[in-house]
């Protein structure tokens, strides 16, 4: 790693406004130096940005040295090598590395699912309240209101993306785009009537760190969110082919996938009805958690907010707080498991449970059960009916078995079975013939 290697927040308050005292001064007074004669920075932006490279490009020159500039495909930042990894490689060839990256771990996994990334206006106002069936009144109350909005009537800031995205998905829809799945990356403003007034500073001179502490007290939280909305069809191969709709487990796989992506363990929790916000469908939407930590929604838009929005019905979305997420995250390497040379053993266990309970608490008991011998289990069907029985619904698993030391023999599989079976007996889970 280069000696020198720090990120700007490291520099804190007083450390910023030094940098930022001496680069004025150097601009109004034209600096030219030699400190860099002869050396060669690096400039590596994660996300490719004339206005940032160029500023960096003539700085560096200006002070005697030359630079290079590595596009996001070339250093590879984010995808194939971590920061870390990239710094340390180039650091042998080159005296000194600018880069310019961000706090989350990019989501091109939603890309890749077929969403299409967009940027919104943060401004929201009576409609958007009216149209998700929020209370004016109460959102007003812990919203940041802007003094000279761009639009009278959407003066507050949000605090949440879904609605300034719904915007977006509302322009495409009238346009006679029938199939729209679109998602953000932004912050949200989160007021508190309870911080303190935001005092007014003295200019041309310099805050004291007590001034800088009550600015940032005063400041409304804004942490980072990622929302998405799905509208039309899921899937539609043609007038011969497959066509279905979306709905709430659209949501959930690419809540599911920013999960895998980024290392996360997110469960759902569906709360009763009556406890579901007033723009999620209280039968299919679920809260996003992170351990004991409420991170998010996921599920359908209620149908009123659909009707409001000119949405197709069962239009679903999803919304995480990033900040709180990453949160959660330790950081530390993954240790990959090693690779077993025995051969897998391969069954699909279906039980009967009780309407009340989730695919995730079986499937913790099945992983409970077999320990260290599981090397994957898949939901891969649900089903109620008459069969089942009434306030039933069978839960069917794709499970495989595979020990790190030897081969199971079938007495070792039928003990891992009969395990199984004893587990999932502790919440009435009964194994269908």
């Amino acid at each position: 790693m280069p000696k020198h290697f720090m990120r700007i927040r490291d520099l804190g308050h007083s450390g910023a406004w030094e940098i930022i005292r001496r680069a004025k001064e150097m601009k109004e007074t034209n600096y030219r130096g030699h400190c860099m004669d002869g050396k060669v920075a690096a400039l590596i932006f994660e996300k490719a940005s004339t206005r940032t490279r160029v500023p960096f490009d003539v700085a560096v020159r200006q002070l005697g040295g030359t630079t290079i500039f590595m596009t996001p495909a070339e250093s590879q930042l984010g995808r194939s090598e971590p920061l870390r990894d990239t710094a340390r490689v180039l650091s042998r060839y080159v005296d000194c590395l600018i880069v310019r990256t961000f706090g989350q771990e990019k989501l091109d996994e939603l890309a890749e699912y077929g969403m299409v990334e967009t940027l919104s206006y943060p401004f929201v106002g009576d409609e958007d309240y009216k149209n998700f069936a929020l209370d004016a009144d109460a959102t007003k109350k812990v919203s940041v209101e802007i003094a000279n909005p761009l639009a009278g009537d959407r003066p507050f800031l949000r605090r949440d993306i879904i609605p300034t995205l719904a915007q977006t998905v509302q322009r495409n829809l009238r346009r006679g785009v029938e199939n729209v799945s679109l998602y953000e990356i932004g912050h949200v403003y989160l007021w508190d009537p309870n911080a303190p007034a935001i005092p007014a500073l003295p200019g041309a001179v310099k805050p004291t760190d007590e001034q800088l502490a009550a600015l940032d007290a005063g400041l409304p939280d804004q942490p980072m969110h990622v929302a998405g909305i799905l509208t039309g069809n899921a899937a539609d191969s043609g007038w011969m082919g497959d066509r279905r709709a979306v709905d709430w487990s659209d949501a959930v796989e690419a809540v599911q996938r920013i999960s895998d992506r980024i290392g996360a363990k997110l469960t759902l929790d569906q709360p009763k009805a009556e406890d579901v916000p007033a723009q999620w469908h209280p039968g299919r939407a679920a809260r996003v958690m992170a351990g004991d930590t409420f991170v998010g929604m996921v599920g359908e838009l209620h149908p009123h907010v659909n009707e409001a929005l000119g949405f197709p019905a069962h239009s679903a979305a999803f919304e995480l707080n990033l900040t709180a997420l990453f949160a959660t995250l330790s950081g530390k390497p993954v240790q990959a498991k090693p690779i077993s040379t025995f051969p897998p053993v391969k069954q699909d266990l279906a039980f009967t449970v009780d309407e009340t309970v989730t695919a995730g608490q079986l499937e913790n008991l099945i992983r409970k059960a077999v320990g260290a011998n599981l090397e994957s289990i898949e939901l891969f069907d649900v089903f109620t009916g008459e069969q089942v029985g009434e306030g039933k619904k069978s839960l069917a698993y794709a499970v495989v078995f595979r020990s790190p030391s030897k081969t199971l023999s079938a007495e070792d599989s039928d003990a891992i079975r009969k395990a199984i079976v004893a587990e999932a007996a502790e919440i009435g889970a009964q194994l269908r013939a």
